[in-house]
């Protein structure tokens, strides 16, 4: 946990209070006095009984008089004796105070120091944190920033390349366009140039198929050559309107328009190709009556299973009066 400047203030201070605290509860400790000198006078028990019982102690007065003398030397020795014992208890009582004052001095002085020790540590770690914090602060920051700019390079690119993506796009629509015109004009020149063939081959392929029903009916007979032309007939007008059913008329058309389709079917029907062979004029109807066919599939195959042709050409027109007038 981070230390702020005011925890290490109040902690200074604290320290501060209690080593002031210390050395005046070192000042207020009671010094220890000296005990005066009391002087006293040795008393013999002996004078005093002398002295109470009067006269018998006039009986030995040169013993009286020899005796104190020595009395008064062994109280002053006594004296001498005591008081350098108080003076020694007093020294040693002074020295064991000074001890305790000293080592109370040291140990105050230790702790101040250990205090102040750990102040300095504390407010170097302080630093120490705030110095990496800063630094930390700077990292990210330059990080961020540094992030930031690689971002906007990236959507700069982005947007270069999207830019460059949507010219591109726009010049290949452009030629697709252009590809599309010109196949379209191309393939209108092609239908016109076939047209003519195709017709020719209609032509040709109704005069050889009225050639193939008059031998048929040669061959078969003019009753059965009627039937199966009837047949065919029917099988045709089946095949009209499935064909009707499917189809549009484009805008720009006249109903009144025809064309001629050779039909390539499978023996169940379906549409195997569906191409003009005379045209109607206009590509645009052509094509949506081609379009009618393929989604007509598969188309009805006749009652008799032995008209069924696998080629076969329809004129469609959505008036079928069209048709029948040539």
């Amino acid at each position: 946990m981070m230390l702020s400047f005011r925890h290490v203030g109040f902690a200074v201070l604290l320290h501060a209070a209690l080593f002031l605290l210390l050395f005046t509860g070192i000042e207020c400790t009671p010094k220890v006095e000296e005990p005066q000198v009391i002087q006293g006078v040795m008393v013999n028990p002996a004078q005093l009984a002398g002295a109470e019982l009067g006269p018998v102690a006039h009986e030995n007065p040169q013993r009286e008089e020899s005796n104190p003398p020595v009395q008064s030397q062994q109280i002053e020795q006594q004296a001498q004796e005591a008081q350098k014992q108080q003076e020694q208890e007093a020294a040693r009582q002074q020295a064991q105070h000074d001890e305790e004052v000293r080592q109370q001095q040291e140990a105050a002085a230790a702790e101040a120091q250990k205090q102040k020790e750990d102040a300095d540590r504390q407010a170097e770690l302080v630093k120490q944190q705030q110095a990496e914090e800063a630094q930390r602060q700077a990292e990210e920051a330059q990080k961020q920033a540094a992030a930031a700019q690689a971002e906007a390079l990236k959507k700069q690119q982005q947007a270069a390349a999207a830019q460059k993506a949507a010219e591109e796009r726009k010049a290949q629509e452009a030629a697709e366009a252009q590809r599309q015109i010109a196949a379209e004009e191309e393939e209108q020149k092609r239908a016109a140039l076939d047209a003519k063939k195709k017709k020719e081959a209609a032509a040709r392929a109704a005069a050889q198929r009225k050639q193939a029903q008059d031998e048929l009916q040669q061959e078969l007979g003019v009753e059965e050559a009627s039937s199966k032309s009837v047949t065919i007939s029917d099988w045709q007008t089946q095949l009209t309107a499935a064909i009707k059913r499917n189809f549009f008329l484009p805008p720009g058309t006249d109903s009144s328009m025809k064309s001629y389709l050779k039909i390539t079917l499978s023996t169940s029907g379906e549409v195997l190709s569906a191409n003009v062979a005379t045209t109607s004029g206009s590509l645009i109807f052509d094509e949506s009556v081609k379009s009618a066919v393929v989604k007509a599939s598969p188309l009805p195959l006749p009652r008799d299973p032995s008209v069924f042709d696998p080629n076969i050409t329809i004129c469609f027109s959505p008036e079928p009066r069209n048709c029948q007038s040539q």
